[in-house]
């Protein structure tokens, strides 16, 4: 687990971090700002994104199993292969 990112966040800017294929479980992020996160191949499981923005990130292969995704926006970066098949609840922003 990427102890960077278990946890509860609020109002937060994640920039230029790098995770890559890291398993984070049971965490929180509400009006945060991702900002050229390198994250590709990262399971979050149980997690909760709450009108977050992702600008240039590298999101490759990362998977959601029983996350929510809610008012979350996408900016520019590589989303391709995301797996949203398992996410529990679904409504962009």
């Amino acid at each position: 687990m990427h102890s960077r990112l278990h946890g509860q966040f609020v109002d937060e800017t994640f920039t230029a971090l790098t995770v890559g294929e890291a398993r984070i479980r049971d965490s929180s992020f509400e009006n945060c700002r991702f900002e050229r996160c390198q994250l590709e191949g990262t399971h979050f499981v149980d997690c909760r994104f709450i009108d977050c923005t992702f600008v240039d990130c590298d999101l490759v292969g990362v998977r959601l199993p029983d996350c929510s995704v809610v008012g979350t926006r996408f900016h520019g970066g590589r989303a391709m292969g995301v797996d949203w098949t398992d996410v529990r609840t679904l409504a962009l922003g």
